[in-house]
């Protein structure tokens, strides 16, 4: 049976029981949802919960059961359609390095066709397809064995003690040249999860991938193996393939078997997927080195008392000049809600603290995305005899470019063309 294909908005749209056949849940649908979150999630302030219905906020991703699959996009419009708000989730997702993916072999004519999971599973296979045309990873295993012939060495402690009435035995000691190896039952674990998941790759590539890793054996504690896996200089060719392995088995695996539901879910909080992809944006920046970019900067304190204790000061970006500082905070919600500035003064009193607790800081700026709302930039100066300002800002998501573009544009702005 197909999954159900549900599309939603974190901290807008809720996930009900309904008798809508395409976006309604059946109470059995809806009672494993509640226990998977739950159980996995429970502790986080991420879940608003009422009668037959449910909330995501401010996280996005998509969470997978055994008849449902559940994408939750940014509330904030990153684009001006679903199919283009996918595309660039995964491409910030991808920026940020918290999914393995090579944003160019996404195609874009199939984003209204898959999901989020199934990209990530159809690049698995094709990176492996692209590996295992070079032939299947194998490696040195050490064995001990009784032998009819000599292999290797012959252990002679041991030979006597098994083989002191037995003349057509020898006991060897010899290094075997095997694809069952921990490599290659993580990567034939994650073809047997695609298999029994995704009803949209062809079965006949998959048992194609099986039979590649016929040698190789079942293993049943994945989970021992999966993440103390170590590369080295003869499988390193396998690290994309191996990194989208984890993707696919983690949260799938055995700690993550939670009550009746053999779950797969990835969820990032979207104000910190926002901070890390503004900050990196501005690290990748080239100003022929006048300009300096720190991120999460923890050079100065707000506070200090008698036993030397300090109070850190943490801004998520820190632009520094010469003589001049540029501090720039980012902040994931919309700036323009009713007509109206949607600010906290809780950050208007961060951006104080950090504006007058950096010297030479000119001015200190609240980035927001922007929406379809046109949002003239709003400045305020601070009494003297203080000559900086605090500023709110907004930036394009819609294309990696425009969002460059308007970074770019601030930074020179305040520094002054260079």
């Amino acid at each position: 049976m197909k999954n159900k294909f549900i599309v939603v908005y974190e901290g807008k749209d809720w996930i009900n029981v309904s008798d809508d056949i395409e976006n309604g849940l059946t109470e059995i649908q809806y009672n494993d949802l509640q226990e998977y979150l739950l159980l996995k999630y429970g502790n986080l302030e991420m879940l608003y919960i009422k009668p037959k219905k449910i909330m995501i906020v401010n996280m996005v991703g998509f969470i997978k059961l055994s008849s449902i699959y559940i994408e939750i996009l940014p509330k904030i419009s990153i684009s001006n359609n679903i199919q283009n708000s996918r595309l660039r989730l995964i491409e910030m997702l991808t920026k940020c390095k918290k999914i393995p993916i090579i944003y160019d072999f996404i195609q874009q004519e199939n984003i209204n066709r898959i999901s989020i999971i199934e990209y990530i599973q159809m690049i698995f296979l094709d990176e492996l397809g692209i590996q295992m045309n070079k032939g299947i990873y194998k490696e040195y295993v050490r064995n001990l064995e009784n032998c009819s012939t000599v292999k290797g060495k012959i252990c002679i402690g041991k030979h006597i003690n098994y083989n002191y009435f037995n003349k057509d035995k020898v006991f060897c000691e010899f290094d075997d040249f095997i694809e069952d190896n921990n490599l290659n039952r993580i990567l034939k674990a994650a073809i047997l999860k695609i298999l029994t998941s995704n009803y949209n790759i062809n079965s006949m590539k998959l048992n194609r991938f099986l039979f590649y890793f016929s040698g190789v054996s079942n293993e049943k504690n994945i989970d021992n193996i999966l993440h103390t896996i170590k590369l080295n200089r003869q499988n390193q060719r396998y690290e994309k393939s191996l990194l989208l392995a984890k993707l696919i088995l983690d949260n799938s695996i055995s700690k993550n078997n939670i009550g009746k539901q053999d779950g797969f879910s990835m969820l990032f909080e979207i104000n910190k997927l926002f901070e890390e992809y503004i900050g990196i944006l501005c690290k990748s920046l080239s100003f022929k080195n006048r300009i300096k970019c720190f991120l999460q900067d923890k050079r100065n304190y707000l506070l200090k008392n008698k036993d030397r204790k300090y109070i850190n000061l943490k801004p998520d970006i820190v632009f520094e000049k010469e003589e001049k500082i540029l501090i720039i905070d980012t902040k994931w919600k919309a700036i323009i809600n009713h007509e109206r500035l949607n600010y906290n003064i809780s950050d208007i009193y961060q951006m104080y603290a950090y504006v007058t607790r950096y010297e030479n800081a000119i001015k200190c700026i609240l980035l927001y995305p922007k929406i379809n709302i046109n949002f003239n930039n709003e400045e305020y100066n601070l009494f003297e005899p203080h000559i900086n300002s605090i500023e709110l800002r907004d930036v394009r998501l819609d294309k990696e470019k425009n969002t460059i573009d308007d970074l770019t544009e601030i930074i020179l702005e305040n520094f002054n063309s260079i």
